[in-house]
This record gives structure tokens, C-alpha cells and sequence, in this order.
């Protein structure tokens, strides 16, 4: 049985574990701001690829629309930091810390 929370106007599920570490990364990092700074964006393509491979465990953003909307970009940007995007020169300097977070 799933469980949800209901409120006046519709039935959600009630958030994962992976969603609340998803919604604190952004928040910790500030992934949800539109800019070209490289570190940022090579965090960005990290959360986007651990996400990939969690996809089956998350409720709230269990799809490519929902994490977009989380990251403040469009579900093409998303297909594009997971599959397309080269990592910078400086892509595991700049993503230890939140991929120590990420596997916490």
C-alpha cells in the first residue's frame, strides 16, 4: 500500500529519502541559480547523474519535468548534463564535496 498525504485538493506521495537529499543539495549548493560558473555546473551534472542512476528509488521526481523544475532549468538541459555534457578539467575538484554528501 502506498502511503500518501492528502490535502484539500489532491493525493501526494509522501517524499523519499532520495527527494529530501536531492531538495538539500540544491538548496546546500545553490543549483537552483541560472548561471555559467563552471563549478556550479559541474555540480549540477553530478546530482543529474546520481540521479540516473537512483531513478527508481525517488516518488516526487521520479521523471526528467519534476527534476528540472527542482533545478530551475528544462528537461533537454537535463538529458544534456546526463548523457551529452563533457566533464570539465576540473570536474572532480570540483564535485567531491557533493558527491561525498550525494553518498551520505
Amino acid at each position: 500500500m502506498r502511503k500518501t498525504k492528502i490535502t484539500k485538493t489532491q493525493y501526494f506521495s509522501v517524499l523519499s529519502d532520495y527527494d529530501v537529499t536531492a531538495e538539500t543539495a540544491v538548496s546546500i549548493y545553490d543549483l537552483d541559480i541560472r548561471n555559467r560558473d563552471m563549478d556550479r555546473i559541474d555540480k549540477k551534472q553530478a546530482l543529474v547523474k546520481w540521479w540516473a542512476r537512483n531513478k527508481k528509488e525517488f516518488k516526487k521526481y521520479n521523471n526528467l519535468s519534476r527534476l528540472a523544475e527542482l533545478l530551475n532549468l528544462t528537461h533537454c538541459s537535463i538529458i544534456h548534463l546526463d548523457r551529452n555534457r563533457k566533464p570539465s578539467h576540473s570536474y572532480k575538484e570540483n564535485t567531491l564535496d557533493i558527491n561525498e554528501f550525494l553518498k551520505s
